[in-house]
């Protein structure tokens, strides 16, 4: 099946506006190649310090996906921040994944950025689950 002209220059605008339309963060995430929460823990990760290589971004993504993943699919139980031993597994995990990251991160700054993505997670993610209407 061949495409006119017109056709593939439609199908192009259309895609041009598509990207208009997109928010500067979707388009980073984009090309990132992350979603935009993976994005939110890549930048807590990233800034303001340190200054990473390609090789360590590729890390940092790698490491941002997987703690994500891990606490979205076990972690975040109902009322989650309403009980001491479930804050304390979502620090634990934390903490694991983050000793995966590049030398580069000193022990100051790995305390910083477990702690601010602590606070993130205790922020964003409620733990609330929706009970269906019966």
């Amino acid at each position: 099946m061949a495409l006119s002209r017109a056709s593939v220059e439609q199908l192009f605008e259309q895609l041009l506006e598509f990207i208009r339309r997109m928010s500067e963060e979707e388009q980073r995430a984009i090309r990132e190649g992350l979603d935009e929460e993976e994005l939110a823990i890549f930048d807590l990760l990233t800034r303001p310090e340190p200054a990473l290589t390609k090789a360590q971004e590729v890390e940092v993504k790698a490491i941002a996906r997987r703690l994500l993943a891990e606490l979205k699919r076990e972690k975040l139980i109902l009322d989650w921040r309403l009980k001491e031993n479930a804050k304390a597994d979502v620090r634990q995990t934390i903490r694991e994944e983050y000793d995966e990251l590049p030398e580069i991160y000193d022990r100051r700054i790995w305390e910083d950025k477990v702690e601010r993505t602590f606070q993130f997670m205790f922020e964003r993610y409620p733990g609330e689950i929706a009970v269906p209407p019966l």
